[in-house]
This record gives structure tokens, C-alpha cells and sequence, in this order.
């Protein structure tokens, strides 16, 4: 294993931002012109922090933690997911739970049957989350509107404003 950038712990594997590139049977790293692939079969997967470039995971069965990115990309069939930090967010989820401490930028997300938390919301750009099945709870956003729908489950917002430019739409359906 490359000592420099991954690490295999206890079933999972730790990635740090000099990740060049890894292979084995079920998981494959790549990075190239500041983009990180990883896609996994099995296995959990923990990022502390990468700060350039865009991070893509694809993950069949297993959670994800990630500490601090800046634009990244998920589709995770089934497996819990929890984000420190990040600023842009496009993530599908067929089935686990999402949970966001801070978005900064911009997010579209995707849960078939799960629940979503995300701590501090503070969007540039308009965005959107949808639900097949699940609970959302958002409890601090900036100035944003937002717009939600919901067949089936709770949505939970705090602080919302429908003067924003932004707005946040939440569509939760059956």
C-alpha cells in the first residue's frame, strides 16, 4: 500500500488530499487534474480533508465519513453518510442516512428512503432535496427561501425567508 496516502484500517479505508493512485479487487482511487474517483464495492470509506480539485465516490454497500471538501459527488446504494464540511454537494442515496454539519455553496440531493440532517445552510446558488421516503430536519439557514413539499414524513426548517434571492426546494414524496 502507498504509506504516503492510503491507509486500510479495520475494514475501512483512510484517504488523505495526496492520494495519487490505488487498486485492489474491490476499490479503485484515482486522481487526475485535481479529480479524485473512488469507487467501492464493499467497504467503508473516511476522508479527512481535500481541499482541491472535485472528490467522485460511488459506493455500492458502506458508510462514508468525510471531514472537509469543497465539491463532491456521491451515489451510494446503501450506506450511511456523514459531512463535516463541504461547499458543493450533489449526492444519491438509495438507501442511509445523511447527515451535514455546514454546506456553504450549493447542493442537490437525492435520498430514496432515509433521513436527512444538515446543520448550517448557507447557499450562493438555487438548490434542491428530494425524498422518496425519510424525515428532513435543516436547523440554521441563511437567507434562503425555501420551498418544501412533502406526501410522507416531517420536514423541520428554522429561519426561513421568502424575500430570498436563493431559494432551497425540498420535494418529499411516496
Amino acid at each position: 500500500m502507498n504509506k504516503n496516502n492510503l491507509y486500510y484500517k479495520r475494514g475501512m479505508y483512510i484517504i488523505d488530499k495526496s492520494l495519487n493512485i490505488f487498486k485492489n479487487d474491490d476499490t479503485f482511487y484515482e486522481k487526475r487534474n485535481e479529480l479524485i474517483n473512488i469507487d467501492t464495492r464493499v467497504g467503508d470509506i473516511d476522508i479527512d480533508s481535500i481541499l482541491i480539485g472535485k472528490v467522485k465516490i460511488k459506493s455500492d454497500v458502506g458508510d462514508i465519513d468525510i471531514k472537509e471538501v469543497n465539491d463532491l459527488e456521491i451515489d451510494a446504494n446503501v450506506g450511511d453518510i456523514e459531512i463535516d464540511k463541504v461547499k458543493s454537494a450533489n449526492i444519491d442515496i438509495d438507501v442511509g442516512d445523511l447527515e451535514i454539519d455546514t454546506i456553504s455553496e450549493y447542493m442537490d440531493i437525492s435520498l430514496n428512503c432515509g433521513d436527512l440532517e444538515i446543520d448550517k445552510v448557507n447557499l450562493i446558488k438555487d438548490s434542491k432535496i428530494e425524498l422518496d421516503l425519510g424525515d428532513v430536519e435543516i436547523n440554521n439557514i441563511s437567507n434562503i427561501y425555501i420551498d418544501a413539499k412533502t406526501d410522507l414524513g416531517d420536514v423541520k426548517i428554522n429561519n426561513n425567508y421568502k424575500n430570498a434571492d436563493i431559494t432551497l426546494k425540498i420535494e418529499n414524496d411516496t
